[in-house]
């Protein structure tokens, strides 16, 4: 213990309990003479008064610092100059001191407790032990000399790495900065920030750009401009549109006595920024100027990406694929491969939109090859995510799993925030058409997360509606509800018609699901006056979630025309053809038409199980369960509901649109052999029921939920029946 309690209060008091700032304290009152170690070893004080602390440690490390001697001080000044990091070598080299005497000294700071021996090998040889220490061993070095000690670092630097100072660019540049070394610091800062690009640094470019810059001679507009045109494309990348815009009316102002060239360049990126902003004119404009002054001044390069920006931007699809395949033309033609692979993409894409969905996979898989050959990780991520797109739209959810891990792996290896908002958002998506939907909610919440963070509106939106989808399915419906709606809001604010459609056909499923049906075909009308394209997947979804609503408001003469209507149009995307084919089923069904109901339940359990779906095929197992009590055989039903029937019992169903009513089917098909597990069936699926009203906040609502759906009254009943027999 403290031999002085008021010395120990002192010491806690401005320590706060940090042992390294403890130490300190302890050491200079050593040093100083308040504190000595008597001869049986204890600690003792020179006064019956505790000594009066410094009101803060910085006067205790100065007073710590001056009590080294003037060698010391000037070797741990280079220490601090060299930012507490150093290696011996280049300490040695920096402060010109022989080997054995620079070993005494560091073994001495050592001893102190003012440097500490990593001894790792990703590690520097020595570290000043905290970075208060360094910071005022810095801050007390006048400014003059600070300048000449940078600058001896940096020469150093040079002369002990000759002939590989550019793998020192960073250091290099920050020394000559501090130096005050213009020449020098452009040199190396340019070189640092695209050292850092490559790398996928961007802040740490901007951070050298941004030193480099107010260097340059206001005369040298060129230098200026191409420094300028970097910045810009890393606050694009990052979404900084205000910062975007300023260096794109400086890069403006600059422009009429620049080569033609980088006038083409920068009215390609005025294009580039409208277009994100959804100013179309804008866009227009400055990419066919892009486009003519690249092509008279022979900047095939700038002439390419100007033609594919035009391809992005059109909105006719037809004059989109016109542009790409010029933009395709002149990129073959100059061998620009990392170019080339961009375009294929965006032909993936236009084909995709074009709902050519085969076509558009055949293209992302070479563009994916390009990129690969050519090391574009950046390109490489954004095919990987195309394809996860397309593929799980055309089926193949295991593969599209495959190519989103792939470029979740991609996106956090480069840092790109955003696409790693995009890669969970999708991967979610097929995780929850997989049924793995706690992993999927896990997602989700991180995709939003990330997305809120860096601002990404429309991304949250789609999320969100995500979201709202598994809450659904899994029977949170105030969850549900709110997503649906924070998702609608911001749709309707940014504008986003095809993404506020999805939100209102979401919107629409929650009112079905709690027996709100008039509700639900209102807002499914309200979705009706903004329709995407009638060939669009958005559509076929909208006909299939009207067709299951047809049935259960009394027309399903109706709903199985639009059920079929889907399968027609879902012709190559067999993604659709489960649900669409399983509504059908429900239709015909109700109708009494039980072949063509058994037909359509057929095929919705083989297309649910082709497409790694098995989760939801209990319902339309259910079905055809149905179907063969109706046909007075009982046996036949037994036998279809045997393969979901363990799961009924031991857990519970997650994801099928008519979950209560596939409860009551398989107890209408126990009881109709026998079974003694009938009423567990039911007992099961009257404690679904209440666990799912208890997440309704409304009590209207809940009463509807319960009440309103015919298969949730019949579930009370027998409910009811069956205790009312014990």
């Amino acid at each position: 213990g403290y031999p002085n309690p008021m010395l120990a209060e002192q010491i806690q008091s401005q320590c706060e309990g940090v042992p390294l700032f403890v130490v300190a304290l302890l050491q200079h009152m050593f040093e100083t003479g308040y504190l000595y170690v008597n001869s049986r070893g204890e600690w003792k004080i020179t006064s019956t008064d505790a000594p009066t602390l410094p009101v803060t440690l910085r006067p205790t490390i100065e007073s710590r610092l001056n009590h080294l001697n003037p060698t010391q001080r000037r070797i741990f000044d280079f220490a601090a100059v060299i930012d507490g990091e150093f290696n011996f070598d280049l300490l040695k080299a920096v402060t010109q001191q022989s080997e054995e005497k620079l070993l005494i000294m560091v073994d001495t700071f050592l001893e102190v407790g003012l440097l500490v021996e990593p001894r790792s090998l990703d590690q520097p040889d020595f570290k000043i032990s905290h970075d208060y220490y360094t910071e005022i061993a810095y801050e007390t070095i006048p400014a003059a000399r600070r300048r000449a000690m940078h600058f001896q670092v940096a020469r150093v630097i040079e002369n002990l790495y000759e002939g590989q100072s550019e793998s020192h660019a960073a250091f290099l540049a920050d020394h000559y900065h501090r130096a005050g070394k213009s020449k020098q610091t452009i040199q190396y800062a340019m070189l640092a920030s695209q050292q850092a690009l490559d790398r996928f640094s961007s802040i740490e470019a901007l951070h050298y750009i941004e030193i480099a810059l107010p260097l340059i001679s206001p005369d040298d507009i060129e230098q200026i401009a191409q420094l300028r045109l970097k910045r810009e494309a890393i606050f694009d990348l990052h979404g900084m549109r205000k910062e975007q815009n300023v260096d794109l009316l400086a890069l403006e102002a600059l422009y009429p006595n620049l080569p033609a060239a980088t006038q083409a360049e920068i009215r390609l990126r005025r294009a580039g920024y409208e277009w994100i902003l959804g100013n179309n004119d804008a866009t227009y404009r400055n990419v066919e100027a892009a486009i003519g002054i690249a092509s008279s001044a022979g900047a095939k390069e700038v002439e390419a990406k100007a033609l594919l920006l035009a391809g992005r931007a059109a909105l006719d699809q037809s004059q989109s694929i016109r542009y790409l395949q010029r933009a395709l033309q002149v990129a073959q033609d100059m061998t620009f491969p990392a170019l080339e692979g961009d375009i294929i993409r965006c032909l993936g894409n236009a084909t995709y939109w074009q709902n050519k969905y085969h076509q558009s996979v055949k293209l992302f898989r070479e563009a994916l090859n390009i990129h690969r050959k050519v090391g574009d990780l950046r390109g490489e991520l954004s095919a990987l995510n195309n394809l996860g797109k397309v593929t799980e739209l055309i089926g193949d959810l295991s593969e599209a799993v495959d190519y989103y891990t792939q470029a979740a792996e991609i996106s956090q290896r480069i840092k790109d925030r955003l696409a790693e908002g995009v890669i969970r958002t999708n991967l979610a998506q097929v995780t929850t058409n997989l049924g793995n939907f706690p992993e999927a909610q896990t997602l989700l919440e991180e995709a939003i997360f990330i997305r809120k963070e860096i601002g990404n509106d429309e991304g949250v939106a789609v999320a969100l509606n995500n979201l709202g989808n598994l809450h659904r399915m899994t029977g949170q419906y105030a969850k549900a509800l709110s997503d649906y709606n924070q998702s609608y809001a911001i749709n309707i604010r940014i504008n986003h018609q095809e993404q506020t459609f999805s939100s209102l056909v979401g919107l629409s499923a929650i009112r079905r699901d709690l027996g709100d049906y008039d509700q639900a075909l209102n807002i499914l009308e309200k979705a009706a006056e903004i329709l995407p394209k009638t060939d669009s997947y958005l559509y076929i979804d909208y006909l299939i979630h009207t067709s299951l609503l047809k049935t259960f408001t009394g027309d399903p003469e109706a709903a199985a025309e639009m059920g079929d209507k889907a399968l027609a149009l879902s012709k190559d995307l067999p993604w659709f053809h489960a649900p669409a084919a399983k509504n059908i089923g429900h239709a015909y069904l109700i109708q009494g038409q039980l072949e063509k109901a058994r037909q359509y339940f057929h095929k919705s359990v083989n297309s649910y199980k082709t497409y790694h779906q098995a989760h939801l095929a209990p319902e339309p197992l259910a079905g055809l369960a149905r179907i063969a009590l109706l046909e007075g055989k009982p046996e036949q039903a037994f036998a279809i509901i045997q393969e979901f029937l363990p799961r009924v019992l031991e857990t519970s169903l997650q994801g099928l649109d008519r979950l209560i009513w596939t409860y009551l089917v398989s107890h209408q098909v126990l009881a109709a052999n026998n079974d003694l597990q009938a009423p567990d069936i039911i007992q099961k699926a009257h404690q679904i029921l209440f666990q799912r009203a208890e997440t309704i906040s409304d009590e209207k609502s809940r009463q509807s939920f319960l009440m309103g759906i015919r298969d949730h009254r019949e579930v009370l009943q027998i409910r009811q029946s069956l205790t009312k027999g014990h």
